[in-house]
């Protein structure tokens, strides 16, 4: 697969339930070409699963004591 970083991270986050919407800037029309070919394809699931497990946030105390 062929995509740019933002191209990954727009359509990962139009995969995700929880988010509502996306709102998306463009400095050029190069750039707002590049977001709008987001659509028309899927990650894998492993590839969703992935990125979700980077991006889980560190838990805050008192949230994180026993989990560790």
């Amino acid at each position: 697969m062929d995509k740019s970083i933002p191209q990954v991270a727009i359509n990962w986050l139009l995969q995700n339930d929880t988010v509502s919407s996306i709102v998306i800037g463009a400095r050029n029309e190069r750039q707002l070409i590049d977001n709008l070919d987001s659509v028309g394809w899927s990650l894998l699931p492993q590839h969703i699963e992935e990125l979700n497990t980077l991006t889980q946030p560190n838990l805050l105390y008192p949230h994180w004591v026993g989990k560790r």
